[in-house]
């Protein structure tokens, strides 16, 4: 990969102005990838699903995908009955690999997969643990698109922090948009071509470099996220950025892709929708998933504050 890097170095403590929202950075992320392929399958099985906020929100926009979503954690009331949307159904258990055994037994058509499993917790684990979880989660993974053989896949994606190298599934990794500010986290995304592939082949992989992805992850967070980029085509028009910035869309990085994602969603959906349109339809799907991921339609403009700016403004009220 020719991404650029930058050697890692900690910043406790230093000011850092990205904003991290978990449901929304999962939303955007699968909201792309079932854009792309809701074609390809009318099944969606979630591995590590709860609490579903976002879930229920995206199957209302892909109304035609059945999706199973599994996780032993509690889901939220929008996930269950009866506010659930009707294509979407949760069980509160572990997905292991007997599960998968079992949806691919029955399975008499194409599936889409996604997993965000998560055992390994940076901030309780001591390092050994949270290393050996990580490659727990990743191999877990692997077997179960070993035998799901979804024709798509989206997996959580994370290395251990120790230089080496990992074997994982091959595919293309995808940059988070509303990740942690210091995130170490991608999505592989992994493509099974149905047509080609028999099912006892053995699935590519590729040799990961631990220390190459946490220096490009570096670049990321600290250059990338950052930087400020053009407004599309579409949102040329003074008008349409006040548009956008009503709905705190700026033209930083996340924003950037989260107005791209967007676009291309409704484009894709809602072909006859005039490019005059465009951005208005950008703004409001964008409040919708504010509300969706349970914040208020003013949702990125009422981001909370970073842990540093928390920690000095309550430092300037003391004064």
């Amino acid at each position: 990969d020719s991404s650029p890097q930058r050697p890692y170095r900690e910043r406790k403590n230093e000011a850092k102005s990205t904003v991290h929202w978990g449901q929304r950075k999962l939303c955007l992320a699968e909201l792309e990838f079932l854009t792309q392929f809701a074609s390809e399958a009318s099944r969606l099985v979630y591995a590590g699903a709860a609490p579903g906020d976002h879930l229920a929100f995206l199957c209302r926009l892909f109304p035609e995908i059945q999706v199973d979503g599994y996780d032993p954690r509690p889901f939220s009331a929008s996930a269950v009955p009866p506010l659930a949307p009707p294509n979407l159904r949760v069980h509160q258990v572990c997905f292991t690999d007997e599960v998968a055994r079992q949806i691919a037994s029955e399975a008499d058509a194409p599936i889409l997969f996604v997993s965000d499993i998560r055992t390994a917790d940076w901030q309780s684990d001591k390092e050994s643990e949270h290393d050996a979880r990580l490659l727990e989660d990743l191999h877990a993974q692997q077997r179960w698109v070993d035998l799901l053989r979804p024709c798509r896949a989206l997996l959580k994606f994370r290395l251990p922090y120790v230089a080496g190298n990992t074997e994982s599934l091959d595919g293309e990794l995808r940059l988070p948009v509303w990740g942690p500010q210091t995130t170490t986290e991608c999505r592989l995304l992994v493509s099974n071509d149905m047509k080609s592939c028999n099912k006892e082949d053995p699935l590519p992989t590729k040799v990961y470099d631990h220390q190459v992805l946490s220096d490009q992850l570096f670049y990321f967070n600290t250059v990338t996220r950052i930087s400020i980029y053009p407004r599309p085509a579409f949102a040329q028009d003074p008008r349409d950025e006040e548009r956008l910035k009503s709905a705190g869309l700026c033209c930083c990085f996340d924003c950037t892709r989260e107005v791209e994602i967007l676009a291309s969603f409704l484009m894709a959906r809602r072909p006859t929708l005039a490019k005059a349109d465009l951005a208005l339809a950008v703004t409001e799907l964008s409040r919708d998933i504010s509300v969706g991921c349970r914040r208020g339609p003013g949702g990125l403009l009422d981001a909370p504050a970073a842990p540093w700016e928390a920690a000095a403004a309550a430092a300037a009220g003391k004064e």
